[in-house]
């Protein structure tokens, strides 16, 4: 990426940036390819869920995410360029066309600001043959401990008129700068007295899936796989459109150690929710990655809370399923020459439903291995699919009878200076109008019991089924 100088002269904004994208074209030009300008500037406070809700598309895709106990947020909306891949090499095409687009890149403004120059947003599916779409957002706005900046991208060829794609530039910015917070919700809302939603129709599903999981136990018990994680789906329905605006403010609300996100890729539909786990993340170098298992529920006292924490830290069953993922996670790091270091013992994640043991993991990364690469070894991990990888994989595809689509797959962005935030999508619903689908599964090894597994995945949709109520 290359960083331009950029005059900030009061009065002759528009002139400035014309300049600059003269540049760009130029530079186009010169290469015979487009090249992706970035501007990043910063604004006064400004609400990226606010930001989102007035402005997104449902023909365009978009991206939100935000975790208040971090104090970041950050909203992207339409696309400057976009690709889809498909397939087992599906991160790795995926990874080459971000770093292509980020190498002919030309930032000016403020890039080194928080959440600062060119990003790219990505969106998985659960399974290798379903999309992975990637796409340069045309406008983001971004949030992180109290700094707020505003992005603008722009596609600039031999042919890119430089003074109206800097009117145009100009105008979203001073959309920004003078947001206006009025009449935001744009969500259909429920019908004045249409009773609430029926959250209890969750556990509907229990029977059905404590016996999937019996099944699976002697598949275990015969050694076909070590661990496997089934999943379910639940439908709701009502009268009226689902009211996603006020579900995603009362996700932000109620999970604030969380990642509430949302993400539409042009298609109409919504997933939305509020994931505890991460992919990966990269920050000036460093890969982090969290290794999730076992769940328990909260108590209404501390004393109950912390009687569940420590039967969780005892229990055998659970303490085995959390060192399969760790080690499985670790080895997939070691296969691309990495060094991870993690500490022997998990520790307690407390989230707003339920309690799970977490080993971070973190490894230095080489510049030229790039997030998404390392994104394709670790997807799916053994918390979303089971262990042996091939072996769950292939007894999942024959048995759980639905599409996972975007339920387990992960979603995040990635930058030009080879910073990365990905998560797992999960506690997590799909909302196409008046019906919204949920989806939860949980982690099945030898002693599971299939009552027990059923009533963790009624436990686990309800933080998107109360979201939506």
């Amino acid at each position: 990426m290359i960083v331009a100088p950029h005059r900030h002269r009061p009065g002759h904004e528009h002139a400035d940036l014309t300049d600059f994208l003269a540049l760009c074209r130029a530079e186009a030009l010169r290469r015979g390819r487009p090249v992706l300008a970035s501007v990043s500037l910063p604004v006064r406070h400004i609400d990226p869920l606010a930001v989102l809700l007035r402005m997104r598309r449902a023909d365009e895709p978009w991206f939100f995410r935000e975790c208040p106990a971090r104090d970041t947020a950050l909203a992207a909306l339409d696309a400057a360029a976009v690709a889809t891949f498909r397939g087992e090499d599906r991160f790795k095409r995926a990874g080459a066309w971000v770093e292509a687009l980020f190498a002919d890149a030309v930032a000016a403004g403020e890039p080194a600001r928080a959440f600062g120059g060119p990003h790219a947003f990505v969106a998985a599916a659960f399974a290798d043959a379903a999309p992975l779409t990637v796409f340069v957002p045309r406008r983001m706005v971004a949030r992180r401990a109290g700094e707020h900046t505003a992005t603008a991208n722009a596609l600039v060829t031999g042919e890119t008129d430089p003074a109206a794609e800097a009117a145009r530039i100009l105008g979203a910015h001073a959309r920004f700068a003078a947001f206006d917070y009025g009449a935001t919700h744009d969500a259909g809302c429920p019908e004045a007295g249409e009773p609430p939603l029926a959250t209890d129709a969750l556990s509907c599903g229990e029977p059905a899936y404590a016996a999937l999981v019996a099944s699976l136990l002697e598949r275990i018990a015969a050694g076909e796989f070590l661990k496997i994680v089934p999943a379910r789906a639940a439908t709701l329905r009502r009268a009226a459109p689902f009211d996603t605006a006020e579900a995603l403010e009362r996700l932000r609300e109620r999970n604030p150690g969380s990642h509430t996100f949302s993400f539409g890729l042009g298609d109409g539909a919504e997933w939305l929710g509020a994931t505890p786990e991460t992919l990966l993340r990269v920050s000036g170098g460093t890969l982090h990655a969290d290794s999730l298992a076992g769940t328990a529920p909260r108590a209404r006292h501390a004393a109950d809370d912390a009687r569940l924490e420590a039967g969780l830290l005892a229990d055998e069953k659970v303490l085995r399923e959390q060192r399969a993922v760790t080690e499985a996670l670790a080895q997939s790091l070691r296969e691309l020459g990495l060094t991870p270091e993690y500490p022997e013992s998990p520790r307690i994640l407390r989230l707003e439903h339920a309690r799970h043991l977490l080993t971070p993991v973190r490894a230095a990364l080489p510049p030229e291995l790039g997030a998404l690469r390392v994104a394709g070894a670790l997807h799916p991990t053994p918390a979303v699919a089971g262990s042996p990888r091939a072996a769950a994989l292939a007894a999942l595809a024959s048995t759980e009878g639905f599409d996972r689509e975007h339920y387990a797959g992960c979603s995040g962005w990635v930058d030009a200076r080879g910073d990365a935030l990905l998560m797992v999508n999960l506690r997590c619903a799909k909302v196409c109008g008046d019906q919204a689908t949920l989806y939860a599964g949980a982690g099945v090894v030898a002693g599971s019991s299939p009552e027990a597994e059923a009533a963790e995945t009624t436990l686990k949709m309800r933080t998107a089924a109360e979201a939506l109520a």
